[in-house]
């Protein structure tokens, strides 16, 4: 079995409520200065339907973040210049240029994205052989993806639901410190600054926690990861490639690449699609489940610390990987996991809850001058569970001018709700309420 199964995603079942520990900033400062807010909510300009996942940025100023699962977005512009403009992209749509002026205004502004067609006449001819063309893609790695590291700045969002119930929510804004992608130096990531809210009474049965979700994020680089990660091993002995349909995305064709695993490979491996900038034959994006499927066994990959008798029985586990190009150049930009299981224990015979664990980290800036690592003593380690190492914390303002994606309802929700109960139980300082009496 592949080192990446042991190493991506582990989760861990347990007896009891967690405990809440408290992380300290880490050596970054908040960022005090002058900013705008801009916001909006991205649809399809003929269905009128939501786009979730669709990019948000202003390339001058490398800040970006992502729509949520409802099609909204909240972007922090440094300075209070109205010049700028809004660059949002989405797969399969024409990109749409937006004015930051037209963005401020009171009401939140819908901005449809057409479907776009591509001509053929467009798309560099490379080889009608998907196996080829990856092969010339993993050749122009140093070329495409850069010798030198890059600092940059990222939120990072994790929830685990038991049934439809959301138990716990984490989110962070963390300072990454990205490796060369010709050097063997692993990525590092450190918390700035975070908060958490859990709902787990003290009498449940079985509490759901998501180990090692900063550092799963970074690991999801399959690029920079060859050795652990997709490509790893025997990855052109392993799959059946075919050529898909030519999807657009920036306003430029990108080939699709198919891959499953043969039939003859026992291992649990990976299906997906891979996406390729002709150009300048890079991998935009990597859409990828694990074959997990009516595969007992699949479940002990995941499942790190369980009482006696418990088994999980996967359901799905699906990975996303998006890149930005900036000066021919390309960047990690967005990660996401989603994994869905049944539990079943045999104490209990009537209580078989379903978990989901979705993770994901969307990078908000970066710089590529006057880039230094960190420590590792203050990196976020593999088996470090993220919602133990924050504060519970409440209140609108605490994200400052630091970009963050934007919660859907049924988190906000959640959050509330869950915050609502700790100030019952005396676990919450009413942060608002402490503001007004200063």
């Amino acid at each position: 079995m592949k080192r990446l199964l042991c190493l991506f995603f582990m989760l861990c079942a347990m007896l009891g409520a967690s405990s809440q520990l408290a992380a300290r900033p880490q050596s970054a400062s908040p960022d005090t200065s002058i900013y705008i807010t801009v916001q909006g909510k991205v649809r399809d300009a003929i269905t009128r339907k939501p786009l979730r996942l669709a990019s948000v940025v202003v390339k001058k100023l490398n800040v970006s973040t992502v729509t949520n699962e409802e099609g909204y977005f909240i972007l922090k512009i440094p300075g209070n210049t109205t010049e700028w403009t809004v660059d949002i992209s989405h797969v399969g749509y024409k990109n749409q240029n937006i004015a930051v002026a037209t963005l401020l205004l009171d009401k939140i502004q819908a901005i449809d994205l057409r479907p776009t067609v591509y001509d053929l006449e467009d798309v560099a001819v490379l080889s009608s052989d998907p196996e080829k063309i990856l092969q010339m893609v993993m050749e122009r790695i140093p070329q495409n993806y850069g010798e030198s590291p890059v600092a940059m700045t990222a939120f990072y969002r994790e929830f685990v639901k038991r049934n439809n119930r959301y138990i716990s929510i984490a989110e962070a804004v963390t300072d990454i410190y990205k490796a060369s992608y010709t050097s063997p130096q692993r990525d590092m990531a450190r918390i700035f600054k975070g908060r958490k809210s859990a709902d787990v009474d003290r009498v449940d049965t079985v509490v759901f926690k998501y180990q090692g979700g900063i550092a799963s994020s970074l690991w999801l680089d399959v690029i920079k990861n060859k050795d652990v990660g997709l490509f790893s091993g025997d990855f052109f002995t392993d799959y059946n490639f075919e050529m898909g349909e030519v999807e657009m995305i920036n306003d430029k064709p990108h080939y699709v690449i198919k891959f499953n695993q043969k039939p003859n490979i026992r291992d649990i491996l990976f299906r997906g699609k891979i996406y390729v900038e002709p150009r300048s034959i890079a991998i935009a994006r990597i859409v990828f489940n694990m074959n997990v499927e009516n595969r007992p066994e699949a479940g002990r990959f995941f499942l790190k610390h369980a009482p006696r008798g418990i088994k999980l029985y996967m359901e799905c586990a699906q990975y996303m990987i998006n890149y930005r190009e900036k000066n021919n150049r390309w960047y990690y930009n967005y990660g996401r996991i989603e994994i869905k299981f049944k539990t079943n224990w045999k104490k209990f015979l009537f209580f078989k809850p379903t978990g989901t664990m979705i993770s994901e980290m969307a990078v908000t800036d970066m710089s590529d001058t006057d880039v230094t690592a960190f420590s590792r003593k203050e990196a976020v380690r593999e088996n470090d569970i993220v919602s133990d190492k924050l504060s519970v914390f409440s209140g609108d303002s605490f994200w400052e001018s630091y970009n963050y994606i934007e919660p859907e309802q049924p988190i906000e929700q959640a959050i509330k709700k869950m915050n609502r109960k700790l100030l019952r139980e005396g676990m919450l300082k009413d942060t608002e309420q402490e503001r007004e009496n200063k």
